[in-house]
């Protein structure tokens, strides 16, 4: 298997899944900056084709999510055996949740990686959000980056007890 990437690898889910590609045997095609010739010369030079898709058996999406629809196509289409979806935020250390190899529940994100916790605050951070109430997700974790130089005002726009402001709405 041959993995092609012709961008810049600056996002944690980018680096992990450039990591967990070359941990299966994989090939890394990365390049500085990604201009479209750059990236079409690539693809002949590898012999990419768009059907060329049989040795893929299991693709993990973070960044945004994917409704289960579009999910359970592209499951389909790609005739995968695997297909889920992670959450992960730099600032937070990586990823933070990931679903379950072969999970069948396609619009979930899975169960929080260990040392982690979640919880969702109402947009005035001052309760809990109950089951399906809007609000923005919170983490706790030791390895949450703290801003630059712990100035404190920028800590308290960051931080509510510890946990910290994702700016993800759920």
């Amino acid at each position: 298997m041959c993995v092609k990437r012709a961008k810049n690898i600056h996002h944690i889910f980018e680096l992990v899944t450039a990591f967990l590609a070359l941990k299966n045997g994989a090939q890394l095609i990365v390049t500085p900056e990604q201009y479209p010739r750059q990236v079409i010369d690539i693809i002949k030079k590898w012999k990419v084709r768009k059907d060329d898709l049989e040795s893929l058996k299991s693709i993990v999406t973070s960044g945004a999510p994917i409704g289960e629809t579009t999910m359970q196509l592209c499951k389909k289409r790609l005739k995968l055996q695997d297909l889920r979806q992670a959450y992960s935020i730099t600032k937070a250390g990586g990823i933070c949740s990931l679903a379950p190899y072969g999970q069948e529940i396609l619009k979930s994100v899975g169960i929080l990686m260990p040392g982690l916790r979640f919880k969702v605050m109402d947009f005035g951070m001052k309760e809990t959000c109950m089951p399906r109430q809007l609000g923005q997700i919170l983490i706790h974790h030791s390895h949450v980056e703290t801003p630059a130089h712990k100035n404190p005002e920028q800590v308290k726009a960051a931080f509510v007890s510890e946990f910290f402001k994702t700016g993800t709405v759920v």
